[in-house]
C-alpha cells in the first residue's frame, strides 16, 4: 500500500484522498439530483486512517513521538477535519431516504463532551519547581514565589479547583491515576513516568471524595505497561484497591502504545477488561488524530475483526495550546478552541479534552487555568452538547451499538 494520498480534491468542503492517479476526476460528484455518483473510494480511504496506516511511515522521535510534520493530515492542514465523519455523512444522506437513523446523542444533542485528566504530577517537587519558575522568569523573578514554592503555599492538588470549576458549568469529568511509581533516574533515561504513589492515604481520600461527587476515575498506563499484559494488570489492580471498586477506562501516559499496531495494545485493554481508552491523538498537535471525531474500535488485522475496547478520540491536551502551539496554525488558544469544538459539534463526534490539574496553578503555568475556564465557557455557550464522563459516554455509545445491530438483523 502507499504511504499517503498523492492528491486531494475538495467537493463541497469535503476531502476526497486518491491513491493513484488513475482513480482521479477531474470533479467528485454526490447526491447530484437525487442520484449518488461518488467516484472516490471512501471505504479503502476510511479504512486507511482509521488504522493509522499513515503513521507506520512517520519518523519518530527518542521519546517515540510522531515527527508531526510528516503526517499528511498535518501537511494538508486536515488534523482538525474529522474526514471519517464527513464520509459517513454521505452514506447517511443516502440512506436516510428509506430508514430511520438512530441519533448520534441522546435529548437531540448535537454532539457529545467528555472532560479528562491525566494526574502525571500531582504532589510539587519543590526544588525543581523553584529551578524551573527561575528558568521560566528571569529576569523578572519575583523572590516571594520562590519562597512561596520552596515552602508549600504553591501547590499542584489542585483537585478541589477542577471540581469547583466544572460543577459550576454542571459539567463531569475523568481523572485518571497512575499505579506505577516511577522515580528520577528511569524518567531521565527511558522510561518518564509519575513518581506518586497511588497507595498513600491521601489518594484514598481523594478518590472518596471524586467518587461522591459523580466525577469517575480511571487509570494512567505508565510509558512502558502496554509491553505486558501482567503490568498492565497489576497497575489497574493496585488502582482498583484504592478505588474499592473496577474502573473502566484508561489514559496511556504520552499517548505512548505499541506505536506500530495500535491494535494490539486495545487487545491487552480488553484482555484486563477496560471498556474504553482514550489516547489516540498526537502529543505535539490538537486534533482528529485518526481523522475521525466519534468513538470507535481499532481492527485487527491479524483476526480481521474489530478489538471490543472501544476508543474516544481525544482531541486537545492542555500542552497543545502553549508548550507546542508553534507546531500549529493557531497563534490564539481560543481559535484552536473553537475550531475543535465547531468540528466536533458540525461532525456530530465527541470532544475529549485533557487537562492536566497541575496547570491550574497560576505562578507556574500563567494563562492555563485561563485557558481551561475559556474552553468550559465556549462549550456551555450553547446547550446543544450531550456531556457525561467519558466512562458514561463510552457506555452510552455501546448501548447504541446494540440497538444498531438488532435493528439490522
Amino acid at each position: 500500500m502507499i504511504d499517503t494520498p498523492i492528491k486531494i480534491i475538495y467537493d463541497k468542503e469535503i476531502p476526497f484522498l486518491f491513491f493513484d492517479e488513475i482513480s482521479i476526476k477531474d470533479k467528485v460528484y454526490y447526491l447530484d439530483n437525487d442520484k449518488t455518483l461518488l467516484a472516490n473510494d471512501i471505504i479503502f480511504s476510511s479504512f486507511y486512517l482509521l488504522t493509522g496506516w499513515n503513521e507506520k511511515f512517520i519518523n519518530r522521535d527518542k521519546k517515540d513521538r510522531h515527527n508531526i510534520q510528516q503526517s499528511f493530515l498535518y501537511q494538508n492542514n486536515l488534523l482538525h477535519t474529522p474526514i471519517v465523519n464527513k464520509y459517513a455523512d454521505i452514506l447517511l444522506n443516502v440512506f436516510s431516504k428509506s430508514h430511520r437513523p438512530l441519533p448520534s446523542w441522546p435529548y437531540g444533542k448535537k454532539y457529545a463532551v467528555a472532560l479528562s485528566h491525566d494526574i502525571d504530577y500531582p504532589v510539587m517537587i519543590k526544588w525543581i519547581e523553584a529551578i524551573r519558575y527561575c528558568a521560566k522568569n528571569k529576569p523578572n523573578i519575583n523572590p516571594v514565589k520562590i519562597f512561596d514554592i520552596l515552602f508549600g503555599k504553591e501547590t499542584f492538588w489542585n483537585f478541589e479547583k477542577c471540581m469547583e470549576l466544572e460543577t459550576s458549568h454542571c459539567l463531569k469529568s475523568a481523572f485518571y491515576f497512575c499505579g506505577y511509581k516511577g522515580n528520577l533516574l528511569r524518567y531521565l533515561l527511558y522510561a518518564p513516568d509519575p513518581f506518586y504513589d497511588v497507595s498513600d492515604k491521601k489518594f484514598y481520600q481523594l478518590f472518596e471524595t471524586l467518587k461522591n461527587h459523580g466525577f469517575e476515575i480511571g487509570m494512567h498506563a505508565s510509558y512502558l505497561a502496554y509491553k505486558s499484559v501482567n503490568s498492565f494488570k497489576s497497575e489497574k489492580q493496585k488502582i482498583e484497591s484504592v478505588l474499592g471498586k473496577n474502573i473502566t477506562g484508561n489514559r496511556h501516559h504520552y499517548w505512548h502504545w505499541n506505536q506500530n499496531d495500535a491494535a494490539q495494545t486495545s487487545i491487552i485493554h480488553n484482555e484486563i477488561g477496560l471498556v474504553y481508552d482514550s489516547s489516540i491523538c498526537f502529543e505535539k498537535h490538537s486534533g482528529f488524530r485518526y481523522g475521525i471525531s466519534s468513538p470507535f474500535h481499532l481492527y485487527d488485522s491479524n483476526t480481521s475483526s474489530r478489538v471490543d475496547t472501544l476508543q474516544l478520540p481525544p482531541s486537545l491536551m492542555d500542552a497543545q495550546l502553549f508548550d507546542f502551539r508553534k507546531e500549529s496554525n493557531f497563534t490564539k488558544y481560543e481559535d484552536m478552541i473553537d475550531s475543535l469544538i465547531n468540528n466536533a459539534r458540525s461532525s456530530s463526534g465527541v470532544f475529549v479534552v485533557d487537562f492536566h490539574p497541575r496547570t491550574l496553578n497560576n505562578t507556574l503555568f500563567p494563562e492555563w487555568g485561563d485557558s481551561y475556564t475559556y474552553l468550559l465557557n465556549a462549550v456551555c455557550k450553547n446547550d446543544d452538547f450531550f456531556c457525561d464522563t467519558p466512562g458514561g459516554i463510552a457506555n452510552y455509545w455501546l448501548e447504541r451499538e446494540k440497538k444498531l445491530l438488532e435493528a439490522s438483523l
